[in-house]
């Protein structure tokens, strides 16, 4: 993908995360107007693929908007070592999720940020 698709991934992006947004306040919602509570809150530890401070920033953003669920930290450790590769340093976002289970939590974080670094990035995918 070139340069020249960027706005179109960009929009593209936006109106997909738009309905995630109404497709998690309605969830939200539900749970407000019913009398029994469906919420189990849980917090998930996300390894992330974001390069730059910028991308890991706009993923929490976008992860905080998203009606129940909150970025309550980022942490970053040493990644395991392999065959004498330098180290790198794996980032993850600790995320408080109040709707869905570790498996549900864990896909749509990794969906919602491949879909973004799919979008912004100039060549158009995550590693």
């Amino acid at each position: 993908m070139t340069a020249a698709l960027l706005p179109l991934r960009v929009l593209g992006f936006a109106f997909w995360f738009a309905l995630q947004v109404v497709r998690s306040g309605s969830r939200v919602l539900r749970d407000i107007v019913t009398p029994h509570d469906e919420s189990h809150p849980l917090v998930v530890r996300q390894p992330t693929q974001c390069r730059s401070e910028a991308e890991i920033a706009l993923l929490a953003i976008l992860v905080s908007l998203t009606p129940g669920t909150l970025v309550l930290s980022l942490g970053e450790e040493d990644a395991p070592e392999t065959d004498g590769a330098a180290r790198a340093r794996v980032r993850s976002l600790f995320v408080h999720t109040m709707y869905e289970s570790l498996d549900e939590a864990t896909a749509d974080v990794a969906r919602l940020e491949r879909r973004l670094l799919r979008a912004i990035r100039v060549r158009g995918r995550p590693e």
